[in-house]
């Protein structure tokens, strides 16, 4: 189930990496710089969201691959039959109504040690450095959805990291090249990265 879901997501990945290429070169189809930032910013938000419920996902199936500490710390009996949409009913129950948040990587630490014994949870296995690129991603997908004092404070703190100038919009940062690690973009470098923290995830697992 996990390759099958990750399969699917990477699939998607690749198609908005493809996507993104023929819009940003774009001479034609798109020609105004404003409408392509619009369009990556969006992309972006798109992929986080996608990101967020493969994660869910994952913490589902672990645990219904090792269910014992769930079942402990929800005082379920060990005959009690969990599956994804049980695992998720039971979790939004005990969080009083709100579903498992996956959007940042402290967040996801938090969810997977509570429910998972520590050898059978995928997502230990993401290291600081990587939590912390999932955490500007999703920095910057808050900024462009909400706008708020605290998005900008933290959107800011990412400019200031690779000392890119304020006035830059999120679709703006996200395309301008040859500026991420690596080379090329911070759009092309936050879906490879995800990607390969994925990966990391269940290699030798």
């Amino acid at each position: 189930m996990f390759q099958q879901n990750y399969k699917e997501f990477k699939d998607i990945v690749y198609w908005y990496l493809h996507f993104f290429d023929k819009i940003v070169f774009a001479k034609v189809v798109v020609n105004e710089e404003d409408k392509k930032e619009e369009l990556t910013e969006a992309f972006l938000i798109r992929i986080n969201t996608k990101w967020q419920k493969l994660c869910e996902s994952t913490i589902y199936y672990s645990i219904i691959e090792s269910p014992t500490k769930f079942k402990k710390e929800l005082n379920l009996s060990n005959s009690v039959f969990l599956d994804k949409k049980e695992c998720e009913m039971l979790i939004k129950r005990e969080n009083r109504g709100r579903f498992l948040s996956t959007s940042n990587y402290d967040k996801l630490l938090s969810a997977t040690t509570k429910y998972l014994v520590n050898e059978n949870n995928p997502f230990l296995k993401i290291s600081v450095e990587n939590g912390n690129i999932l955490n500007e991603l999703n920095d910057v997908r808050n900024y462009i959805v909400h706008e708020s004092e605290i998005a900008k404070e933290k959107y800011f703190k990412i400019l200031d990291k690779y000392n890119i100038p304020h006035e830059t919009f999120p679709g703006k940062f996200l395309i301008l090249p040859n500026i991420a690690p690596g080379g090329g973009c911070f759009f092309a470098y936050y879906l490879f990265k995800i990607l390969e923290i994925y990966d990391s995830m269940f290699s030798k697992f």
